[in-house]
């Protein structure tokens, strides 16, 4: 099955995320911010990178353009509860740099997984 990079500073959603898509079979790695994200990625082949868009130390819309220079067909899933002003820009943003797909939290762990396979699907992975 395929392996998953799991990158949001939020312990309970990325470990809720993490767990739903375990169970789906998938091969998880869990990363709390976009600098231990890319780290993971030099270190290991994901199939898969799922990203939170607000974080701190690197936020995930500049994660979105380093993975884009380094791995440019690597699929991004970009994820966003957004903040004061709502999600719909950074999702929005996150599409312009190169996620493949977007959702906006909150979403179910079925909704979600859904999302994981059809993207995997559409790249050929």
């Amino acid at each position: 099955m395929a392996k998953i990079l799991l990158v949001d500073d939020d312990k309970l959603v990325r470990t809720s995320l993490a767990y739903a898509l375990e169970d789906a079979g998938y091969d998880v790695v869990q990363a709390e911010n976009g600098d231990l994200g890319l780290e993971a990625l030099a270190r290991e082949t994901f199939d898969l990178v799922v990203l939170d868009i607000l974080m701190p130390e690197r936020e995930g819309i500049e994660t979105i353009r380093d993975i884009r220079k380094k791995w440019p067909t690597l699929p991004v899933l970009a994820i966003s509860g957004g903040d004061k002003t709502g999600w719909s820009d950074f999702l929005r943003m996150a599409s312009t740099l190169g996620a493949n797909d977007t959702m906006a939290k909150p979403f179910t762990a079925s909704d979600f997984v859904a999302r994981v396979k059809r993207l995997l699907e559409a790249v050929g992975r």
